[in-house]
């Protein structure tokens, strides 16, 4: 019993008051520090979308005609109609004995205002303007308390948020309301309070300070704030143990009736690495998400269902973030994804290319199941017969049950061309042919003669099947034949007459040239033409003439040919190039 008529009004009136700052509208996820000028400070209207409250006992409009309301109450009232003061225990020496809604002599250890409501709505935090603070241990706490009505004075606590002397004393110094958010909307289907826990605090033996704000009796009639005091009873200020003070303290919760609420579901909570995770938060309360995935890809995302996925194995944070209900409040979800490692596969083609009508092993490593693309499931190694450069395809599962494909390719190469020739194909006996073979292989390998050599010359003592086995730049073998028929030339002399006998020209020529032989004595005489590849092409018959004879090869392909010019017993061969 106690304080009856002991205050002294410090009056803190604004008269000239153009208003505070009210709760700003958070249109951005991110890193924010929002300070609320609690005195002679600007009101910036934009910033907030609620219908500020101005009755008596601080009651949350109970005839709110729509949802998503976002009301901080009775801050309009403070804003407007309240002369702010700060009581003193004692009039002379001022403040000597503490404070009337602090810490004070008496030992009083929580103050808490009184606040009506109808309806299912939410708390999410509040404005407290603290007038006085100071701790000579500033890391002494007080605690924020939401109560519930228990019998017309406040039960026990719902929801607490504690902070350090330090942060009330710099709210203070700075001239700024001290912002209380709650670790989640506090719901409330009826009146409540709000208020702060001083217990820590001692005005005896630490004197510290430690006072809140309210507006001058009888402004709020009766009073709203109700105190504990050191027997640990609640008293309300107009109860004849208590200040007999008919007010309000300058306490504003935010309230609505949607809250932002961060939810989400996630397609799996194991998934391999590699493979894609879906997240949905399409039953949140959000007007904007935030998603914040560490180690994956993408590693945020501000659209509702993103899939990610992980390079890495091990636990992964996921965390969601959300803006949103009536007060575009901030509201937060963590999971976890364990990502298991998948298969690092290794694939091998023996040999990596083949020839056309070879075959190739593949094998995969890194599993211990593996799966071929057009093979019997299970069977590593597999051969593989392709006609043409093909792709394939395993997929490896590990022992965990993680997956993975890996390609590979085996090249095929072509079968070389040998292209087997002799010039001339026919041969008088005692006489030699040239054989020829495609330039360019590795290797060569004649049969009868065991040349080895792209070209070489022959003289079979009969027709003979001459064999080439040709081994290219990239081991693949062939193999082509040419025959040399060989002729016994009874009526003519084995032996090769003097080729300066005869001449051609022009040499090289369009198909059109002369054949001279006028330095030749002879009665009858046989001209024959053969092309590159042995195939005879001209043949005419000569009887002694002026010495001269017009050929025409305009009619075959561009080449090489050789003109055999049989007279008597003698032969010569001429070569002429068409082009």
């Amino acid at each position: 019993m106690k304080k009856l008529f002991l205050f002294f009004i410090s009056l803190f009136i604004i008269s000239v008051f153009s208003g505070i700052i009210v709760k700003a509208q958070v249109n951005t996820i991110g890193s924010k520090i929002i300070k609320v000028k609690k005195k002679n400070s600007i009101i910036d209207e934009a910033t907030r979308n609620s219908a500020l409250e101005n009755q008596s006992y601080l009651t949350f409009p109970s005839n709110t005609p729509t949802k998503n309301t976002c009301d901080t109450t009775n801050l309009n009232s403070y804003k407007t109609t309240w002369t702010v003061v700060d009581y003193s225990v004692t009039a002379t020496p001022q403040f000597s004995s503490g404070f009337v809604n602090g810490i004070n002599t008496y030992a009083d250890k929580a103050k808490a205002n009184f606040f009506n409501n109808t309806g299912s709505n939410y708390i999410l935090g509040c404005y407290i303007a603290f007038s006085k603070a100071y701790s000579t241990t500033p890391s002494k706490t007080i605690t924020v308390n939401v109560y519930p009505n228990a019998s017309g004075s406040p039960g026990t606590p719902i929801a607490s948020k504690s902070f350090t002397m330090q942060k009330i004393m710099n709210d203070v110094n700075g001239n700024f309301f001290t912002e209380v958010i709650f670790d989640y909307p506090v719901p409330i289907t009826s009146s409540y309070f709000i208020g702060v826990d001083m217990s820590n605090l001692n005005w005896a033996t630490s004197h510290d300070t430690l006072s809140i704000q309210s507006n001058q009796s009888p402004q709020t009639t009766p009073s709203a704030v109700w105190e504990k005091q050191s027997d640990n009873l609640w008293y309300q200020y107009t109860n004849a143990a208590s200040w007999n003070l008919s007010i309000s303290l300058a306490i504003f919760p935010f309230v609505t009736d949607i809250p932002a609420n961060a939810n989400f579901t996630q397609s799996s909570t194991t998934i391999c690495s590699g493979y894609p995770l879906t997240l949905n938060a399409s039953s949140s309360i959000q007007n904007s998400v935030y998603w914040l995935l560490p180690g994956g890809n993408p590693a945020n995302s501000s659209v509702v269902s993103p899939t990610v996925t992980y390079a890495t194995a091990g636990t992964k944070n996921i965390k969601l973030y959300v803006l949103g209900g009536g007060c575009n409040n901030l509201d937060s979800m963590l999971s976890t994804v364990t990502v298991l490692p998948s298969p690092v596969v290794g694939v091998s083609s023996t040999p990596a290319a083949i020839c056309l009508g070879n075959s190739a092993s593949l094998n995969a490593t890194g599993g211990i199941y593996y799966e071929w693309a057009g093979f019997p499931p299970g069977q590593n190694p597999v051969t593989v017969n392709p006609t043409a450069n093909t792709t394939y395809n395993v997929t490896v599962t590990s022992g965990n049950g993680c997956s993975a494909s890996q390609n590979v390719t085996v090249n095929v190469n072509q079968a070389p061309d040998p292209n087997a020739n002799a010039t001339p194909p026919s041969i008088c006996l005692g006489s030699s042919s040239l054989l020829t073979s495609t330039p360019g292989m590795a290797s060569y390998i004649w049969t009868p003669s065991g040349g080895t050599t792209a070209a070489l010359s022959v003289t079979p003592g009969t027709t003979t099947t001459y064999t080439v086995a040709t081994i290219d730049g990239n081991g693949c073998t062939a193999i082509d034949s040419v025959v040399v028929t060989v002729d016994p030339c009874t009526n003519i002399n084995s032996t090769e007459a003097n080729d300066n006998d005869i001449s051609i020209f022009p040499n090289p020529t369009e198909g059109n040239f002369i054949l001279d032989f006028k330095n030749l004595n002879f009665e009858n005489a046989e001209i024959r033409g053969y092309n590159y590849e042995g195939k005879l092409v001209l043949l005419r018959s000569l009887k002694k003439q002026s010495g001269s004879t017009n050929i025409n090869l305009s009619q075959f392909a561009k080449g090489i040919y050789y003109i055999r010019f049989i007279y008597d017993k003698s032969i010569i061969t001429k070569r002429v190039v068409i082009y």
